[in-house]
């Protein structure tokens, strides 16, 4: 016999039906089995294939291979003609093989002169015609991404974090090597590292995969906790890839968090009342901040060791103001003043074109700041310049003076009205005990 076809189907596709489509038209069934010779055929007749139209599909269900080397083939029965790409060779299921009627003249071929469908091995049991539109396969859903949920924890413990060990015991989190996944990150999203047992001068970084630090500020740092948001799409791949690396010293890590939303934010503390001020500069220079030498050579200033009474009459409400320059990209800034036990406690800046400045929110911290100074600290820029500023006078009011922090009494000025601190104890011009 000779060989009828000489073009592999493209547009091969198996399925399984358990039940007849209401669309479906069967055009034959019964069994019809091809054997081993080759030499057995179905014959189709063309006034069983009148509903047929174009790109309408043939479907023709295979049943019983009785070899791996079960072949297929349709030819138009009247005249003779070749079907291109209907040689369906080495047939290895049994199911329901489909051609789409793809031209006219191939069309008008097979509803004027019918079909014959050969092949071996195998047994047929059902031809249908499967009108264009429930033919189709229907176009794929578009999987959703996985939306994380609003809160995914990625890892918890208790690991002590510390890159001096001889100072405090602990290590570097290597999180890929911890088998920490970040799956579900992605752009925007918000990373949250809770802490606990943080000791005074403990310092946080992070470093991706290859050690390499992450520029920026945290969005949020507390006591038990510090926050990042990843703002870049190549970030997320790479944090995905390869992971983090979580440095610093004298605090443990006991979670990793990837979040939708950012820290909670408590209502908003009441603005301080805008005032006007008179300032006058207290220092110029030119020192290099960074608390991480590794990725900016730098150090910190502490005032006191370049000006002792720098911030001699210090009051509540007067403005400082530090000027810098030269700032990197992702550069931080911070201040921090020594408490009466000489440890840091840190005080919430806001940021400018040029400076960054703190408004003095307590007598207390004015005279902590004044007796020991402000420890000026960040990353990646150049202090220039320190300004004081004291608020205009008010009309009326007499200015404030303060007669050494040592003697018996000193006079300020709070909201707008003129007080005497003695002993400890703040009295009104009156003589009026206000608070001890």
């Amino acid at each position: 016999m000779k060989k009828i076809f000489t073009l592999v189907l493209c547009t091969l596709s198996l399925c399984h039906f358990s039940s007849l489509s209401a669309a479906e038209k069967v055009v034959w069934t019964g069994t019809q089995v091809l054997g081993e010779a080759g030499e057995d055929a179905l014959t189709i007749e063309a006034d069983q294939l009148t509903d047929l139209a174009l790109h309408d599909t043939l479907a023709v269900t295979v049943t019983d291979m009785t070899d791996t080397y079960c072949q297929l083939n349709i030819a138009g029965k009247n005249p003779w003609t070749v079907i291109p790409g209907t040689e369906w060779n080495s047939l290895t299921e049994v199911g329901t093989y489909k051609y789409e009627i793809g031209t006219e003249a191939l069309l008008a071929s097979i509803t004027s002169g019918g079909l014959m469908i050969q092949g071996k091995l195998c047994t047929l049991t059902q031809i249908s015609i499967l009108p264009y539109e429930s033919s189709q396969e229907p176009e794929p859903e578009p999987e959703p991404e996985p939306e994380i949920e609003d809160i995914k924890v990625v890892w918890s413990g208790d690991t002590a974090i510390s890159w001096d060990e001889t100072s405090y015991a602990g290590v570097q989190l290597e999180t890929a090597k911890a088998g920490i996944s970040f799956e579900g990150l992605k752009k925007d999203y918000y990373l949250f590292f809770y802490v606990a047992s943080v000791e005074a001068d403990a310092q946080y970084e992070l470093c991706k995969g290859d050690w390499t630090s992450l520029v920026g500020a945290p969005v949020a740092q507390t006591d038990t906790m510090f926050v990042y948001q990843v703002t870049d799409e190549a970030l997320v791949a790479d944090i995905i890839a390869n992971g983090l690396i979580i440095k610093g010293i004298r605090f443990h890590l006991t979670s990793i968090v990837i979040s939708v939303n950012g820290p909670k934010k408590d209502d908003p503390e009441p603005q301080p009342e805008a005032k006007e001020y008179d300032f006058k500069t207290v220092w110029t220079g030119d020192v290099a901040i960074s608390w991480n030498q590794d990725v900016y050579k730098g150090t910190e200033l502490v005032t006191i060791d370049v000006q002792a009474d720098m911030f001699a009459g210090l009051l509540e409400g007067d403005s400082i103001k530090c000027y810098y320059a030269e700032a990197i990209e992702g550069a931080q800034f911070a201040l921090s003043y020594r408490t009466e036990d000489w440890g840091y406690a840190d005080l919430t800046v806001s940021e400018h074109e040029g400076f960054f400045a703190y408004r003095v929110a307590s007598d207390e911290i004015a005279m902590d700041i004044a007796d020991r100074g402000l420890v000026i600290r960040g990353q990646g820029y150049h202090l220039t310049k320190i300004e004081l500023g004291t608020p205009k006078q008010t009309e009326g009011i007499e200015t404030p003076s303060l007669q050494g922090r040592s003697g018996e009494a000193y006079k300020l000025l709070r909201n707008g009205q003129l007080l005497i601190l003695r002993n400890g104890i703040t009295y009104t011009l009156n003589g009026q005990i206000l608070d001890r």
